[in-house]
């Protein structure tokens, strides 16, 4: 693929939650499953989700938090207690793990994996629901096509991100600029603290902010991290 070009577009999702919801998402989710086509609902089932015995050390936060509130749904008496536990729970995983912003799954693009170094970029359409997969870059045949999870968190440091990663999609990111094999963190370059000092209220001076200015950028050196922290920020100027 080159640049820009267009690779997946997925119509219709899977599931969609409504824009008026309950307290309790899970219930929701519950609701709108129970609704489907028993072909709709297979197609759900068939993306990724742990096992619910065999669980990751990381992805069994999410196991417990999916077992809790299908055991919940089935006790309340809501629409979808006709669905067994085991199923709900698989439900709610997939969605904890595949789900775009909204609540969106689709049967495609809810496929791809994260990377903080991606090489597409996803676009929403909020009028249909539907979701276009561009590529950002040249890439290869054979290459896996991979988006970012993030949002405006993937130009933060490799702590913050994975922090975030940990918390909402319950694993530890490996991708190449984690581990730390870009030569050059760019993404998470900031303007230089000795070239450019910052105001006693921790300010950029504006001409910095906007580049009138050549600015002198740092960028995380992870050669000598363990793996556990952001490395040492080196200005580039030097």
């Amino acid at each position: 693929f080159s640049k820009y070009d267009g690779i997946l577009t997925d119509n219709d999702p899977l599931l969609q939650l409504p824009q008026k919801q309950s307290d309790d998402v899970f219930t929701t989710i519950a609701q709108e499953y129970a609704k489907l086509a028993p072909k709709a609902r297979s197609q759900i089932l068939k993306l990724y989700h742990p096992e619910i015995n065999h669980a990751a050390r990381e992805e069994a936060i999410a196991v417990h938090r999916a077992k809790t509130a299908a055991a919940k749904c089935n006790t309340d008496n809501t629409s979808s207690s006709s669905i067994s536990t085991e199923e709900l729970t698989r439900v709610f995983l997939v969605c904890l793990f595949n789900a775009f912003e909204g609540g969106l799954v689709y049967e495609q693009a809810s496929r791809l994996n994260h990377s903080c170094n991606p090489n597409c970029m996803y676009t929403l359409n909020d009028q249909d629901s539907s979701i276009i997969i561009r590529s950002i870059c040249n890439i290869s045949s054979g290459e896996e096509l991979t988006v970012s999870y993030l949002g405006i968190f993937l130009w933060s440091s490799r702590n913050v991100r994975r922090a975030k990663l940990q918390r909402e999609k319950y694993f530890t990111c490996q991708c190449s600029r984690c581990t730390g094999c870009i030569a050059e963190e760019v993404a998470s370059a900031i303007p230089c603290p000795k070239c450019h000092p910052r105001s006693h209220q921790h300010v950029l001076m504006e001409e910095v902010q906007w580049e009138d200015v050549n600015v002198s950028y740092c960028c995380p050196d992870y050669s000598n991290s363990n793996g556990d922290n952001d490395g040492v920020y080196k200005c580039a100027a030097k």
